[in-house]
């Protein structure tokens, strides 16, 4: 299936996504729309970031979200002398780009991209190249695709670049400073003050000569190895021009390939390696080198082994036998490595293994408080007195399970708009938790321990004022009686060293052990059924009116949102809910695993127990 010019535009995302490998121009075009699915809230939050830094040019104009209206006004506002368009799109016959802000005074045109991470002002005020950081070269190659767009667009005009960073020692002096929408409100005594703190904030780095020399020479960090030192010119036609005819390609498996989302199989579509790289002589075709545990991966790769069956066990521990019997008291991340090799090549491995080290969770005190919290961090301060990105604890769920097997939970969401730190409640709140000085707090993690250190530390800037919040915070990290070492309880560490099932090969979060229990459970265990059906998905069952909350960044964006005044009044009704549902499964999920490892201990003796 030959592509012709004719038959689709390359916009931002499809330039960057066939850069990094031409077939995924297939995948995008036969399975997805043009636009690259960011996440609703995230993007919502970056515009605000990039409507705080329009505020200090005269003559704003903002271009709405569709596409060809944003097109025809782009244009319609360019006879001006000058102008600043936020969200400008602009079209050369096959090739459309939509650009952060286009700045035009005159005969020049100033790109402008807004990147949320953060820089000193004692850093060099230009990029000259792209360097040896992978980040870099990104920045300069989004701007490269813009520059070129702008470049055929108007020809006869100076195209110059700019980045705008936060700036890495700004502290607010006002609150309120990340409700860009509010700012007409501001009275005029104030203005002046939020001027100057945005002023501040940001800080401008000259990138014009880093971009045009990405627009000659494509960096090999972020290109397929087809293009690298290409000019962006040279890779448009050649994507323009692709078909499916492999001969043209330098080699089949990349190492962009570990990050390509169409690299295996889905419900909708077959797997890119399935269709272009069929292996000879692999019975697990879909088991990948890349999804191993531990270190090697890179190694494995880049000496041309791509599955896991063809991985050679090189420590000694070639059988599930010798871990088991000189592997030592932990299971280790290589152990976890070898086992998935194992299963890869049809070698006998374990239903299920327990080290005795995971008695401690019978050893803890009650009350056992399962414990989540959930923390935002973004690049315009909510308070005064706070730099870029200082955390922000908005809410928290927490499951008190008492020793006769009652569960009470407690649960708390900031959800007031105007008001710029919830840490006040969010403390006063947690100190309310029925018998949180008793007991065990389990957290999965260290984060929520090294939260409320966190917050005793900002309290103590200001330690009169904050007497009553330091007491309730550190008698909670202290807690009542002989707890020791089981005050607080990381149960993520317990089942990295100690626990294993076979279901458990994606990694060690909360959510991938929650699914390996779930998974196992099903088959071996005794949670009830109706329980496990009803958790079979669980942080998809929990959404509501696509709200698309299913981890932290998504979370905290969402929440980030909805302080920003940016959520519609739909999503202000469901949004709270789905917020709650979303960290209250967080907390239950570690009482789920809890019991289930319970359960098992019941059967061990002194020696590991193994199915």
């Amino acid at each position: 299936m030959t592509k012709g010019p004719e038959d689709f535009l390359i916009n931002d995302h499809l330039f960057h996504q066939g850069l990094s490998c031409p077939l995924k121009i297939r995948h995008i075009l036969r399975y997805h729309d043009l636009h690259s699915g960011k996440p609703v809230y995230r993007q919502r939050n970056k515009l605000n970031l990039r409507d705080a830094v329009a505020l200090r040019f005269p003559n704003r104009k903002f271009t709405p979200d569709h596409l060809e209206t944003a097109l025809k006004k782009t244009g319609t506002w360019l006879n001006d002398e000058e102008v600043a368009i936020c969200g400008a799109v602009l079209q050369s016959g096959n090739l459309i780009t939509r650009i952060p802000i286009l700045v035009k005074k005159g005969q020049e045109l100033t790109i402008i991209q807004i990147h949320g991470k953060l820089r000193k002002q004692s850093q060099r005020s230009t990029i000259e190249t792209a360097g040896k950081k992978r980040s870099t070269a990104v920045y300069l190659l989004k701007a490269a695709y813009r520059a070129e767009v702008v470049q055929r667009c108007f020809p006869g005009m100076a195209v110059e670049v700019q980045f705008v960073f936060p700036n890495k020692d700004f502290r607010s002096t006002v609150s309120g400073l990340n409700r860009v929408r509010d700012f007409g409100e501001i009275s005029a005594l104030e203005q002046p003050r939020f001027e100057d703190n945005l002023e501040r904030l940001f800080s401008t780095v000259d990138a014009t000569a880093g971009v045009s020399e990405v627009l000659n020479s494509v960096p090999e960090s972020v290109a397929h190895p087809n293009f690298v030192n290409c000019s962006v010119s040279e890779v448009i036609s050649s994507l323009l021009s692709e078909d499916e005819d492999l001969s043209n390609l330098e080699n089949g498996v990349h190492k962009a390939c570990k990050y390509c989302e169409y690299r295996k199989p889905s419900a909708e579509r077959e797997g890119c390696w399935e269709i272009f790289f069929a292996p000879e002589a692999v019975s697990k075709p879909n088991k990948h080198v890349f999804e191993l545990m531990g270190h090697g991966n890179t190694l494995e790769s880049g000496n041309g082994v791509y599955y896991q069956e063809k991985v050679e066990i090189t420590d000694g521990f070639h059988s599930f036998e010798l871990m088991k019997k000189y592997g030592g008291p932990k299971i280790t991340i290589q152990q976890r490595r070898n086992l998935q090799i194992l299963s890869a090549k049809n070698e006998t491995v374990p239903e299920l293994w327990l080290k005795p080290g995971l008695k401690k969770l019978s050893e803890l005190k009650f009350p056992l408080h399962f414990i989540d919290f959930e923390a935002a961090t973004y690049a315009l301060p909510l308070k005064r007195g706070v730099h870029p990105y200082e955390p922000v604890y908005f809410q928290f769920s927490c499951h008190s399970l008492d020793e006769g097997g009652q569960i009470t939970h407690t649960e708390w969401l900031d959800i007031a708009p105007e008001r710029p730190d919830p840490h006040l409640e969010f403390t006063e709140q947690l100190a309310g938790i029925p018998g949180i000085l008793e007991g065990t707090l389990i957290q999965y993690s260290p984060f929520e321990k090294q939260g409320i250190n966190n917050l005793i530390r900002d309290f103590r800037r200001n330690s009169m004022l904050y007497i009553k919040q330091i007491e309730l915070l550190e008698e909670i990290r202290a807690g009542r009686g002989e707890n020791g070492e089981f005050r607080f309880m990381d149960l993520n560490a317990l089942l990295r060293d100690y626990y294993h099932n076979r279901f458990l090969d994606e990694g060690l979060g909360l959510k991938q052990i929650l699914k390996s229990v779930l998974d196992w459970e099903k088959v071996y265990g005794n949670i009830e059924q109706q329980e496990i059906e009803k958790l079979s998905d669980p942080y998809l069952d929990i959404q509501s009116n696509g709200s698309k909350i299913t981890d932290g960044s998504s979370a905290m964006n969402a929440w980030i949102a909805m302080k920003n005044g940016l959520l519609t009044p739909d999503e202000e009704e469901f949004i709270p809910k789905v917020l709650k549902k979303y960290c209250a499964l967080d907390s239950y999920s570690m009482v789920l695993i809890y019991r289930h490892i319970l359960d098992l201990l019941k059967k061990m003796e002194d020696e590991d127990l193994i199915f």
